[in-house]
């Protein structure tokens, strides 16, 4: 691509202002270095490929450079896009989008809820939620605000009980409730809103739902289905065996560095991404071996801390869907009849949980094991706990009375 095909402003010049007014904005200082880091990585992407003068085309070709050479998460990959549409909107002379609803076709969000929308999220990021969560904050929240508008409402100000009951009633996923009663009450206590109208919105309870278990031989034969004969089966072996000795999650499997594996000590110590919490384990014997084999005759020799890489160039971590991808591609191969379980990393994990508390390991063992901070949300296993269960189970009475004829034959009704 010549420099002559792109007429258009400068880089520079487009970050400038787009800089200068998200700071009128009130962005965060998280929020300007992203965008700047991301207007430099444009900026390298134009000086390499010979262009001066920034265009919407060229924004589109190095977001499909970019997502072609790496693997991109949802919310890092929306943000790209969102902050390179503010460049378009920048270059074409255009009061760039505060954010703009990306989950829907429907049509955009007012000025005012989207200014409250964007600043929303980013309290929340602020404030401790994790990229999972944000994500679902995003979908509902924005999705909430779009069903007010629908209802008439187009400022906060102007918010009614019954227009937050009927925009609460649009959601067929019921675990919206829980995202909008947040939102509301943000709104309240930011003053956005002169009332707290977080009471209004339903309680919604989860149906009660089985853990998805595999046995102990099914297990066993997921495990032995491996081919270890190559560097995938390898790979995928060594992180198989962190899930069903260990129950550990896939986003710790993925971001494991070679600092948290102690093999002199026979020791796994990490922090757990999803609590923030310290987790050690001792390094059993097949884990150690697994491990070992992994990184001396599959891993890739390349310079970098993460333990799980790619197989091929580039040699990047793993995603989180990879050991996923696997155990579904496993599962057929071992004869396994997954039925309506789940095919996850998740089932593994209930599986092992499972096995543990059959086994009458006490709770807290379990919960430590499995890296869970409240005490009682292992007893969400103990649901197919059978036989502990039969040990409380209250013998049938002996029928009597009127009941006791009809069951004789005695009496008729």
């Amino acid at each position: 691509m010549g420099k002559n095909d792109h007429r258009g402003r400068s880089i520079n010049e487009l970050s400038k202002v787009l800089l200068d007014w998200l700071t009128e904005q009130s962005y965060s200082a998280d929020s300007l270095n992203s965008h700047r880091q991301v207007a430099n990585q444009v900026g390298n992407y134009m000086l390499i490929n010979g262009i001066d003068k920034y265009t919407t085309a060229v924004g589109d070709e190095f977001l499909d450079n970019y997502f072609s050479e790496r693997n991109v998460c949802y919310q890092h990959g929306t943000q790209m896009k969102m902050i390179v549409s503010r460049l378009n909107d920048c270059n074409e002379g255009k009061t760039p989008a505060l954010r703009r609803n990306t989950h829907t076709g429907r049509a955009s969000l007012t000025d005012q809820f989207a200014t409250i929308f964007e600043r929303y999220l980013e309290w929340c990021e602020t404030h401790g939620s994790k990229a999972s969560t944000i994500r679902a904050k995003s979908k509902y929240c924005g999705d909430f605000f779009l069903y007010l508008a629908d209802f008439g409402c187009k400022v906060a100000e102007d918010m009614t009980s019954a227009q937050i009951c009927n925009a609460c009633l649009m959601f067929d996923n019921k675990n919206a409730w829980s995202h909008v009663r947040m939102l509301l009450r943000y709104l309240y206590e930011n003053c956005y809103v002169d009332r707290d109208y977080s009471a209004l919105v339903p309680h919604y309870r989860r149906p009660f739902v089985m853990p998805s278990v595999y046995t102990e031989e099914e297990i066993c034969g997921l495990e032995a289905v491996v081919d270890r004969t190559g560097k995938t089966g390898i790979r995928d072996y060594a992180m198989l065996l962190l899930v069903t000795r260990y129950g550990l999650r896939t986003g710790d499997i993925t971001k494991l560095v070679f600092n948290e594996l102690d093999f002199q000590g026979e020791r796994i110590r990490l922090t757990q991404e999803k609590t923030g919490q310290p987790w050690e384990v001792k390094m059993v014997p097949e884990v150690r071996d697994a491990l070992l084999d992994y990184i001396h005759n599959a891993r890739p020799n390349v310079d970098s801390d993460t333990v799980f890489l790619l197989t091929r160039a580039p040699y990047r971590g793993i995603d989180i869907s990879s050991l996923g991808d696997a155990i579904k591609r496993y599962l057929p191969m071992a004869y396994i009849d997954a039925g309506d379980r789940k095919r996850g990393p998740h089932a593994l994990r209930s599986s092992l949980a499972s096995s543990m508390v059959n086994d009458n390991v006490p709770y807290e063992v379990v919960r430590r094991v499995l890296g869970h901070i409240d005490p009682n949300a292992v007893k969400h296993y103990a649901k197919i706990d059978i036989e502990r269960l039969r040990e409380y189970s209250i013998p049938i009475p002996e029928p009597t009375g009127l009941f006791a004829h009809f069951l004789s034959g005695e009496v008729r009704i």
